[in-house]
């Protein structure tokens, strides 16, 4: 009778276990042609850096990985990312090239690419300059729906104790996209809507003279300057940039000052709060962000601050990219969908699983899709 009990209670774990897996996992049909991404480094976007080793390893026959040099340390030449797009266009195996995350220099990529192969697929995540532009050269775009998450972080702010939000950022980004362009309207109706003070600084494009170091050395320039302003009248401001390369910098002006700090330029764990500490392990899977939440919560207790810090625990920047891989997968199987731009959706709505929002960008970017999920959480 034990022996029966034992037997039932295996039989049971079994079934429990295989439903947990199936229900992680996108059932995709594999094609002949591969699918490349291109990324940036691991110090650049860490969190798509690696899930594109992930999607790799799991598609091991399907899926390679190219990685260019940062894209905000300019170099003198063609940049690397159009010559490995350029080379994996002339690739016969290659099928789609999936920019992970479109920096600079991927427009000019993508025009690169498809003149030497015409037929190749394009899809992209997160442009940072013209969005209508990556929607008529690409099959597909994956965005955050910064409509959604712009509300968010002002609400996160808010519950840490901020009266004021000052948005950072240049013209190459704000007025060449519509996504950043999208986020300032957003972030600005969230204050009026949560009773926040909301103010627009241009900060210093790292990509001009001075570079990366003199950007984030600005920042404490505009913190003395809305100072002298009567802009900043206390410790309750939260700042958000939408340049990658200063949120340590930014960071340091908050356990400075003890502002709130919420979020990176990208919504991402693995980003803004985690750069301050390079030695704390990542998960076996990027997706983990619970085992990595509790180990960046032990380190931020360590640290003697009075910033009041936050982190996105949702793997959105990994959501959008397996959107775009498994959506390469669907342009280039043998059967093809009768709407691509609702499989699109579905995808993206797959990857993201419960509570997840996607839906196209709008009536002229059809083939623009944008996706959210909430998830902030205090840090400290």
């Amino acid at each position: 009778m034990l022996k029966k009990i034992l037997a039932a209670v295996l039989v049971l774990t079994l079934v429990f276990t295989l439903a947990a897996c199936s229900k992680n996992k996108v059932k995709v049909d594999l094609p002949e042609k591969k699918v490349a991404i291109l990324v940036a480094p691991e110090s650049q976007d860490p969190e798509t850096y690696r899930r594109a080793k992930e999607l790799e390893k799991t598609y091991s026959k399907n899926v390679v990985v190219r990685e260019y040099p940062d894209s905000r340390v300019l170099k003198a030449g063609d940049p690397e990312i159009k010559k490995i797009a350029e080379e994996l266009a002339a690739d016969a195996s290659i099928g789609a090239l999936v920019f992970a995350r479109a920096t600079q220099f991927a427009d000019i990529s993508i025009s690169a690419a498809k003149s030497a192969n015409p037929a190749l697929k394009i899809l992209c995540v997160e442009p940072e300059q013209t969005l209508a532009k990556y929607a008529e050269r690409s099959d597909f775009v994956f965005c955050c729906d910064w409509s959604k998450a712009a509300p968010a972080i002002i609400a996160q702010a808010k519950a840490q104790g901020a009266e004021t939000f000052v948005m950072l950022s240049f013209d190459r980004q704000l007025n060449d996209n519509a996504l950043t362009g999208g986020a300032r309207v957003a972030f600005e109706e969230a204050c009026k809507t949560q009773e926040l003070k909301f103010y627009y600084e241009s900060s210093l494009d790292p990509i001009f003279s001075g570079g990366i170091s003199k950007a984030q050395q600005t920042l404490g320039e505009i913190v003395a300057r809305m100072r002298k302003n009567q802009k900043l009248s206390n410790e309750n401001v939260c700042f958000f940039s939408t340049d990658s390369s200063v949120q340590t910098a930014l960071i340091e002006q908050a356990e400075n000052n003890s502002f709130v700090y919420v979020s990176p330029a990208f919504p991402s764990i693995y980003s803004g709060v985690a750069e301050l500490f390079p030695d704390l392990a990542a998960p076996e899977s990027v997706k983990d962000t619970a085992s990595f939440l509790t180990a960046l919560k032990e380190a931020v207790a360590g640290r003697a601050s009075k910033a009041r810090l936050a982190a996105y625990t949702f793997p959105l920047a990994a959501t959008l990219l397996d959107a775009a891989v498994f959506t390469a997968f669907d342009l280039l199987g043998e059967t093809q969908a009768e709407d691509p731009t609702a499989q699109a959706i579905t995808r993206l709505t797959e990857a993201g699983g419960k509570d997840f929002a996607a839906a196209a960008f709008s009536e002229n970017l059809p083939n623009v899709i944008v996706g959210y999920a909430d998830g902030f959480e205090t840090l400290k």
